[in-house]
């Protein structure tokens, strides 16, 4: 017979000891067995230890070890830790005025004015067209008051393709939210057809709404939709369009975002399509209307003299479009609200990046007076306000 002392002490086993052969001499031990055993939360094998006295168990917890693999043990209240009011390291006193900190950064930024008020303030509005965040702060810093983010230039840029369809609400939503956070300017969104049905147009009006757009249009195209001045397009039936506009007006979540619904029928159809297109829309609850290539500078009177009073917006597509130069001046005195500006500064921009390139190939160097300095571009992407929160809150090491 095995004979057990009070004074016997079980040794912690190793990993390569029988830890049956322990568990099974524990249980025969019984009362007689000074150590225990517990299941700690590693896992395999068993740990062994020496269990405190009553009096010391209820002056401090047992001890228990962190899992190998970094979390704590499940249902463990001892070791559970519980969230800080302020983060370590921190003066509370700074981090009280951190919460308090309006950051003048575009990020937490969005336009202070809805763009029905913007109008009214305005009465017209030239809108160049941002195919990134820096773009959209070369605009604002220009003094524009609103600008918008179009299709041909978005795709242009950030993915090197035509606008002819082949980006949708996938790749477009996270460029748009880029452009977006770069600027607090009121900013128009390009929608293109709504990327589908009435399903997919309701998706698109609350996420670019989501976003920060004050501001929406999208078009009666049919797929495969193409930029507005490009030809052979198609349109959808009159009916089809309604039924987007109106699942566009009860989509939105704030009824001040501005919905332009815009028909490129004058190609396909003739102007007077297009023109009983746009009553139909403006019935159907549009806010505005958006009528796409008038072809010479009798079509853009027509356009104006039919929709008088009402929201009008065109585009001027820049060296290749099918609508004529008129100065804004003009524009405004026909009864246009908004012109839009899809290619004026990509096309410059490209051309730009070009020369200077072909400067670097010939071995020539940056021309400082038509680039800018480090200091210049550093101030055009707010690296001060960035400095200074650094310095406010960041803790020496």
């Amino acid at each position: 017979m095995i004979r057990w002392s009070s004074s016997s002490k079980i040794r912690s086993p190793k990993a390569s000891d029988n830890w049956c052969f322990w568990r099974l001499a524990a249980s025969l031990a019984g009362s007689n067995l000074v150590g225990v055993m517990r299941r700690d939360y590693t896992g395999f094998p068993y740990n062994w230890q020496r269990q405190p006295s009553a009096a010391k168990r209820n002056r401090r917890p047992m001890k228990r070890s962190r899992p190998a693999w970094g979390f704590p043990p499940p249902n463990n209240r001892r070791t559970r830790r519980r969230p800080a009011r302020f983060l370590p390291g921190w003066p509370e006193k700074e981090q009280d005025d951190m919460s308090e900190l309006e950051l003048d950064i575009p990020a937490v930024r969005r336009a202070g004015i809805k763009w029905k008020a913007l109008l009214e303030r305005e009465t017209f509005l030239q809108l160049p067209a941002a195919h990134d965040a820096l773009t959209a702060r070369l605009i604002e810093r220009a003094g524009f008051p609103a600008y918008q983010v179009g299709g041909f230039a978005l795709v242009g840029a950030r993915y090197g393709r035509p606008d002819v369809d082949l980006e949708h609400f996938g790749e477009k939503n996270r460029a748009v939210q880029d452009v977006i956070d770069g600027c607090a300017l009121p900013v128009l969104v390009d929608a293109d057809d709504g990327y589908g049905d009435v399903k997919n147009m309701t998706r698109t009006i609350r996420g670019y709404e989501a976003l920060g757009a004050a501001a929406i249009f999208f078009e009666d195209q049919a797929a495969p939709k193409r930029c507005g001045h490009m030809a052979g397009k198609k349109v959808v039936p009159v009916e089809q369009m309604v039924a987007k506009v109106r699942a566009a007006v009860a989509a939105r979540q704030d009824g001040d975002t501005f919905l332009i619904a815009r028909t490129d029928a004058i190609q396909p159809e003739g102007l007077d399509s297009a023109l009983r297109r746009g009553e139909a829309y403006l019935k159907a609850g549009a806010d505005g209307i958006y009528v796409e290539g008038p072809r010479n500078e009798q079509e853009i009177e027509r356009v104006a003299q039919a929709f008088r009073g009402v929201p009008l917006a065109t585009s001027v597509l820049e060296n290749g479009g099918v609508t004529p130069w008129l100065a804004p001046d003009d524009f405004r005195a026909l009864g246009y609200t908004m012109i839009l500006y899809p290619t004026t500064v990509l096309f410059s921009a490209a051309r730009a990046i070009e020369r200077t390139l072909a400067n670097l190939r010939g071995g020539r160097p940056l021309d400082g007076a038509t680039s800018l300095d480090m200091e210049a571009f550093e101030n055009l992407v707010d690296l001060p306000a960035w400095a200074e929160i650094e310095a406010r809150f960041q803790p020496e090491e």
